[in-house]
C-alpha cells in the first residue's frame, strides 16, 4: 500500500508516537504540544489508513481518494464524537473549540498532501 509510505502520512504518524511515548513515559511534554499536536495529526492518519484499507479491501483500487464531502464528514464525525459527546460522559474530557481547528487543519493537510491517486503520490 503506497499510501502508507506517503512522507506526510509518515511524518504525522511518527511525530504522533513520537509524542505519545515521550508523554506516557513522563519523560518531556509541553502543554501546547500535548493538547493541540496530536488533534492536528488525527486527521492525516486516520483518513490515509481509512483510504489505505478502501484500496486495499473495498474497491482494489489504488487509484481510490476521499471525496471532499468524505473528509468534511469524518472531521465533523470526530469533532462531535471527542468534542461533544465523550465530554458530557466522561471528565477526561474537555470541549475544546481549538481541537477542532486542530482537526479542520489536520484534514486540509491530509486532502492537499495525501488524499492522491497511487500514480501521483509517490513515484516508482
Amino acid at each position: 500500500m503506497r499510501i502508507l509510505r506517503n512522507p506526510f502520512f509518515l511524518f504525522s504518524a511518527s511525530l504522533f508516537w513520537v509524542t505519545y511515548i515521550l508523554e506516557f513515559f513522563k519523560i518531556f511534554t509541553l502543554p501546547f504540544v500535548h493538547h493541540y499536536l496530536d488533534d492536528l495529526l488525527a486527521m492525516p492518519v486516520i483518513l490515509t489508513l481509512a483510504v489505505a484499507v478502501q484500496r486495499q479491501w473495498v474497491y482494489r483500487n489504488p487509484q481510490y481518494v476521499l471525496s471532499k464531502i468524505q473528509v468534511i464528514f469524518a472531521v465533523v464525525y470526530v469533532s462531535v464524537w471527542f468534542e461533544g459527546v465523550l465530554p458530557t460522559f466522561s471528565g477526561k474530557y474537555t470541549r475544546d473549540f481549538w481541537d477542532i481547528l486542530a482537526y479542520v487543519l489536520g484534514a486540509w493537510f491530509f486532502y492537499r498532501f495525501v488524499n492522491r491517486p497511487a500514480s501521483l503520490s509517490l513515484p516508482q
